[in-house]
């Protein structure tokens, strides 16, 4: 897996490495962001065999987004001028990765106040929790899935929290029994709003969205961060 992140979007599809799309979500990247004593940080994912995650914090009741990133991608068919792409499923240590790589991010994008007593707050990994569907597959693939992010978080020593589908959707979007279609174009169009420079988030159509799983993890932080869970 790629260990950079640019404010551009970055794929690497190469038959080596786990596809990678990283983006930053600053709105004045480069000027750190001070964490003050009340400050919590969260590591989101969306699990699936294309897993989004998201790095944000809230400090003074702000909550800032840091950075995403895609890991694996979805089949898509081909079609006239445009090649089919296959199913990717990350392994558990490409989540290990990329939650390494989402710490680095963390400790150099936040700094503490000058002659602070408090220590940095360790991000929480909170992941949506998988569920018996009517796919039995689709089931076992998210459920490998956010087993792996669970794997990475024991990983790296950092608390792990399992989501409900329907608590985060119900805060973030207003509905928690939205069909999977309608969660998809929402949320997508939650995270484009906030941050329109992630132009794989804009789209009409489900069709036109490919790559949004890092929208959904955009909303698991959200709702996280404004939760008083710890």
């Amino acid at each position: 897996m790629t260990s950079s992140l640019d404010e551009a979007d970055v794929d690497d599809d190469s038959a080596s490495a786990c596809p990678v799309t990283s983006s930053l979500l600053l709105a004045r990247p480069g000027e750190p962001i001070v964490l003050w004593e009340d400050a919590r940080a969260v590591l989101a994912c969306d699990p699936g065999v294309q897993s989004g995650w998201v790095l944000a914090v809230s400090t003074r009741g702000v909550i800032v987004p840091i950075a995403s990133m895609l890991i694996g991608t979805r089949s898509r068919p081909g079609r006239r001028g445009v090649p089919m792409v296959r199913a990717y499923a990350p392994a558990c240590d490409d989540h290990v990765q990329t939650v390494e790589t989402l710490l680095d991010i963390y400790d150099g994008a936040t700094t503490l106040p000058d002659g602070t007593t408090w220590p940095r707050p360790r991000p929480v990994v909170a992941c949506e929790d998988w569920f018996a569907g009517v796919n039995p597959g689709t089931a076992r693939d998210i459920a490998r899935q956010f087993y792996f992010a669970e794997a990475a978080a024991q990983r790296h020593g950092l608390v792990f929290r399992a989501v409900a589908n329907q608590t985060w959707k119900k805060t973030y979007l207003g509905r928690g029994n939205m069909r999977s279609d309608e969660a998809l174009l929402a949320y997508s169009a939650a995270g484009y709003a906030a941050h329109p420079h992630v132009e794989r988030w804009a789209g009409a159509t489900v069709g036109a969205l490919t790559q949004t799983d890092d929208a959904a993890a955009l909303g698991i932080a959200t709702w996280y961060l404004r939760t008083e869970q710890t």
